[in-house]
């Protein structure tokens, strides 16, 4: 069965270590990808935002090219028809300016929309031109008949433009009514990222929080709280005494290697210090046979002195 103790503080540290780089490098990936996500999504609705507003755009010039057609149908005479066609020409290119790059940029659908707008828009002005020389035709001739004529072809073109113009304007509300979904769509997914992005991170962040205690919880009973135990049985050592019990010498880390050192440093000492004293007994013991010994020797030599002395005195008896 794997315990804690049995790995290695280093492995400990680095596993710990590793947890917390993955942590906040998931939570700086998950910034990243909610930024990118949202950008994009932004990108697009803004996108939304620009064609909705150039439709409107596109809606108003139309709507001069309306007002130009009503300052022709209502013309007295040469010089204000001339006015309301440079009117018209003017709204017409306005239209154009706006619809050419919406149509190179836009989808297929949308393409076939705007061309239809655009065709429309073309089929107005023409039909607009065609009234504004009509009626100089009815104001410049002097055949009654022709006259009445060129007017009654006026008011027949007329009567084709208000078709045209319900069509253009329902194709315009169309894309105007998807593009704007469109941006209210992306903002919502806008605000939708921001929650979800910020929930993941909160998410992260607890874990990373949990991660940190959990590495100072650990730090505190797996590394320091046994290096303590160990404080108590190296006084002992310290007040001469080898006759401890080293706690935590089953661990498998680098505090059951500590542990196992002092025990075996104790009992090494303990057991030098048991050889010196049987050495020191036993050069007492040498000392006091020597010192027998060097008494013996004394005596006998004094004792070999006397009887040296004796024989020197009956020697000089005998000469005298």
């Amino acid at each position: 069965m794997l315990r804690l103790s049995n790995i290695q503080i280093g492995t400990k540290l680095a596993i710990v270590s590793v947890l917390g780089i993955v942590l906040i490098a998931g939570m700086i990936a998950s910034q990243m990808l909610a930024s990118a996500s949202i950008k994009s999504v932004s990108s697009k609705s803004s996108a939304s935002l620009v064609k909705a507003r150039d439709l409107q755009a596109i809606e108003a010039a139309e709507r001069g090219m309306q007002v130009a057609v009503g300052d022709i149908r209502f013309a007295d005479g040469a010089g204000d028809l001339q006015k309301g066609g440079k009117l018209l020409e003017a709204r017409q290119k306005a239209v154009d300016a706006l619809l050419d790059p919406m149509i190179a940029k836009a989808t297929d659908s949308e393409r076939e929309r705007l061309q239809n707008i655009k065709g429309l828009i073309d089929k107005y002005a023409v039909a607009g031109k065609a009234i504004v020389a009509l009626k100089l035709k009815s104001m410049s001739t002097d055949d009654t008949n022709a006259s009445l004529k060129a007017s009654s072809d006026a008011q027949d073109k007329f009567k084709q433009l208000p078709p045209i113009v319900q069509s253009i304007e329902s194709n315009i509300r169309t894309l105007n009514d998807h593009a704007s979904a469109e941006a209210q769509a992306g903002f919502a997914a806008v605000d939708k990222s921001f929650t979800s992005s910020g929930r993941i991170n909160l998410t992260i962040g607890l874990l990373a929080a949990l991660v940190m205690v959990g590495s100072a919880v650990f730090g505190a009973v797996s590394i320091a709280k046994p290096l303590r135990a160990l404080v108590h049985p190296l006084e002992k050592v310290a007040r001469g005494n080898f006759a401890i019990e080293v706690p935590g010498r089953d661990r498998k880390d680098e505090v059951g290697q500590i542990a196992q050192a002092v025990a075996e440093m104790a009992e090494k000492v303990s057991r030098t210090i048991a050889e010196i004293k049987a050495s020191g007994r036993e050069v007492t013991s040498a000392s006091a046979e020597i010192a027998t010994s060097t008494t013996d020797l004394s005596q006998r030599t004094e004792e070999q002195a006397a009887s040296l002395e004796e024989t020197s005195a009956a020697m000089e008896e005998l000469s005298a």
